[in-house]
C-alpha cells in the first residue's frame, strides 16, 4: 500500500530537513525515510498491524508521533 504524509514546515526545525520513521511495538525501526514539508508518498513493506510513525527534526528530535494502523 502507499503512505501519504502531508504537513507543513514545523517550527523550531532549523534545518528544514526531516525523517519519517515507522517503529513495530518492540520499538524497533522498521521503515526510515528523509521528507519534506509538504506532500511525501512512500510504500514502506509493513504487516498487519500497529505501528508508531514519528517524524523526526534535525535527525534526533521527535516534533510528533502517532499511532499507525496497517489493515489489509
Amino acid at each position: 500500500g502507499v503512505l501519504n504524509l502531508d504537513f507543513e514546515p514545523i517550527s523550531g526545525n532549523t534545518y528544514g530537513k526531516y525523517d519519517v520513521q515507522i517503529l513495530d511495538l518492540t520499538g524497533k525501526v522498521v521503515f526510515e525515510r528523509a521528507v519534506q514539508s509538504g506532500l511525501n508518498r512512500m510504500s514502506p513493506a509493513l504487516s498487519q498491524g500497529v505501528y508508531m510513525l514519528q517524524l523526526l527534526g534535525n535527525g534526533t528530535e521527535i516534533l510528533r508521533a502517532e499511532k499507525l494502523v496497517i489493515t489489509k
